[in-house]
This record gives structure tokens, C-alpha cells and sequence, in this order.
């Protein structure tokens, strides 16, 4: 008799329950609805906000329609639901206006238990995100046109660092050099006017100075290496300069390194790891730089370590001198990499970055 009691107090609160639910759904600006388990999954409710969010009415929607067919299999989908202690994160539902546009619904679920414990019904509130996820998805189309844009900007650039590099080897250096050889000649034709023949020495100095300032920029605007060989030989070229004109002590380590990379890929890290070097030689006062390259299976790792005095990264937005990471941080960027750095006053300064690992196509191994 007790038990007897106990349920249709239950079922007298539950129907208590419903009369309110109905009561706020109809004075609601978002969509309410109910949809019960016994005993088939079935609409049991949908308040007449429906009607204006999705032009359909309740009695429509309640007939047959695919809507509440995608409603129903989303709400199954998403069972059982979290514990209330837990956050609880809203459905994105897309659907169609009776007219025929799109909407996008976001759905917030409440599950209604009986009175012995058993899932009874789902109640919920769909309510219109239209405009937000329209707006979202105006907003990653300019992200996917400023990613395209910037890409074409680096590409364009690295065209013409390598047009200047060509100009530079080709025209001037072999200016350079002929200009060269006509004073080594009128050097020979002088051997007797001593003061003559030493201001032509100078100038067949300066001439040899000028042709490797030529060739440095040459290989510094666009190396020909990184195009016939790829990064690591470009890399190991960059490194021996690098220590060759500074005196740093560089290392350069590189493991499971088997095939080309993609041109783009290889460009942005040789890039990047060119600009950490012209940062230490700027900036870091080290005695040492180590270079470590890996690749696995899925991504490609660099991580460029230096002993120097190092800085605040908080300070890179707003300080010039670090302009050249902020570049290196957008190139990385656009291959879809993670860039870090990690430094601190008189702990040196290491940045890593990973990009995911693509294998050089056919047409890329012979643009390149």
C-alpha cells in the first residue's frame, strides 16, 4: 500500500512537473521540448517557439517530420548524460527552416527519471546559433584567405630572394671576377712601378672581399643547396658559416632524416632556424648553440638551444628587437606547427617547434 502511495505521489509530482515545464515553454523565446522513450523514442512536447525559429508548428512537427527524426537521434546519441556535478556541453544541431535555409541549433538536454529509476523522457531547450556559427564560419573563410594570402606573400618572397640570389652569382659575380682578372693582368704589365703595383694589390683585395660579400648573400638570400639537396645540407652549410664567422661553438644533430621534405616545409625551418642564428649572433651572447632535428613518423621536431644571457619572453610583442620571432612564429603557423619558447634572464633561450610530417610529392621534387 506504501509503495502504491509512494508511486502515484511521484507520478502526481512528475505531472506537477510537466504542467510547469509546459507553462515557462510557451512564455520561452527558445525552442522547449520533451521527448519521451515509452514506448517508442517520440516528440511528447515541443513548445510554439518552433513555429518562429524553424517555421514549422508543433502539430507539423509532431506528424512526421525528419527534423524531429535527426532531434531523436542526436538526443540517443548523446545518452547517457553526464552527472549534473559535471560540466555538460551543448549539442550543435544543423537543420533546415521550413523555408529551405539553413539553422543551426544548440541543444541543452535534461534526462527525467521515473519513479523506479529508469530514464522516462529527455527534456531540452534548442535554441537559434544561426548568426553566431554563420559569423564563425565568415570568420574562418578570412582565416583561410589571410593563411592563403600570407602563404603566397612567403612564396613570392622566396621567388625573389632566389631571382636576387641568381642576379647576384650570375651578373655581378662574374663582373666581379673579370674585373679581376684585367687588374691581375695590368698588374703584370706594371712590374716595373712598385706604387702601382700595391694600389692594385688593394684593389684586387677589395675585389676578393666584395666577391665573397656576393656569394655570402648569394647563399643567405636563397641557398642552392636547400633546393638540390635539401635541409639538412643547407642546414650543416648554415651552421659551419655561422660558427666559422662568429666563433660560437654550433652543433648540428639530426636523426631519422631519410627523404625530401615538401619545399614549403623545408623553407620555413631553414628560415627559422637561419633567424634564431642571427638572434644569437645579435643578442645572446653565447658560447654555444646546439641544433637538434628528429623525425618520426608523424611530425618533424627542431629544437635550437643557446647558453646565452636570455630574455623575458612576455617582452616579444611588444620589443623590435625580436621582430624576427613573431615571423618565425607566423611561418609555422601556416603549416599548421606548434612554436615555443622557452627562455629566461641568464638561462639561455630554447625554441622547438613541430610541424606535422608531409613526404615531397613527384611534382614537388621537380619544381624544386
Amino acid at each position: 500500500m506504501k509503495e502504491l502511495i509512494g508511486r502515484k505521489s511521484a507520478e502526481e509530482a512528475l505531472s506537477e512537473r510537466e504542467t510547469r515545464f509546459r507553462f515557462l515553454a510557451e512564455k520561452a523565446g527558445d525552442i522547449l521540448f520533451q521527448i519521451a522513450f515509452a514506448p517508442q523514442p517520440h516528440l511528447s512536447y515541443i513548445s510554439q517557439a518552433a513555429e518562429d525559429i524553424i517555421g514549422y508548428t508543433p502539430v507539423e512537427l509532431s506528424a512526421d517530420c525528419g527534423l524531429i527524426g535527426d532531434l531523436i537521434c542526436s538526443v540517443r546519441q548523446s545518452l547517457p548524460l553526464p552527472d549534473i556535478t559535471s560540466p555538460r556541453m551543448p549539442l550543435v544541431m544543423p537543420c533546415a527552416h521550413k523555408d529551405g535555409h539553413p539553422l543551426w541549433l544548440e541543444l541543452y538536454l535534461s534526462e527525467v527519471i521515473d519513479s523506479a529509476g529508469k530514464l522516462k523522457a529527455v527534456e531540452g531547450i534548442a535554441r537559434d546559433i544561426t548568426e553566431r556559427e554563420l559569423k564563425e564560419q565568415q570568420l574562418k573563410q578570412s582565416y583561410a584567405r589571410i593563411e592563403a594570402l600570407s602563404n603566397r606573400v612567403l612564396s613570392v618572397m622566396e621567388d625573389e630572394r632566389a631571382r636576387l640570389a641568381r642576379e647576384l652569382h650570375d651578373q655581378l659575380g662574374q663582373v666581379l671576377t673579370a674585373v679581376k682578372l684585367d687588374l691581375q693582368l695590368l698588374d703584370d704589365e706594371l712590374a716595373s712601378f712598385q706604387k702601382q703595383k700595391e694600389r692594385l694589390a688593394q684593389s684586387i683585395g677589395l675585389i676578393d672581399a666584395t666577391l665573397q660579400l656576393v656569394r655570402r648573400q648569394s647563399v643567405s638570400l636563397r641557398p642552392p643547396t636547400l633546393d638540390n639537396m635539401g635541409i639538412l645540407p643547407a642546414l650543416r652549410d648554415m651552421t659551419q658559416g655561422f660558427m666559422e664567422r662568429t666563433g660560437i661553438v654550433t652543433t648540428l644533430e639530426a636523426r631519422g632524416f631519410s627523404e625530401r621534405l615538401p619545399l614549403d616545409t623545408e623553407t620555413a625551418l631553414y628560415r627559422c632556424v637561419q633567424e634564431s642564428l642571427t638572434n644569437v649572433a645579435r643578442h645572446a651572447k653565447a658560447t654555444r648553440v646546439q641544433i637538434q632535428l628528429k623525425q618520426s613518423p608523424t611530425e618533424i621536431l627542431i629544437c635550437i638551444e643557446d647558453d646565452g644571457i636570455g630574455f623575458q619572453p612576455q617582452n616579444l610583442k611588444i620589443s623590435p628587437d625580436h621582430i624576427g620571432l613573431t615571423g618565425m612564429q607566423e611561418r609555422i603557423k601556416l603549416l599548421h606547427g606548434a612554436f615555443q619558447i622557452d627562455s629566461g634572464p641568464d638561462r639561455g633561450t630554447r625554441i622547438q617547434i613541430t610541424v606535422p610530417k608531409r613526404v615531397q610529392n613527384h611534382e614537388e621534387v621537380h619544381a624544386g
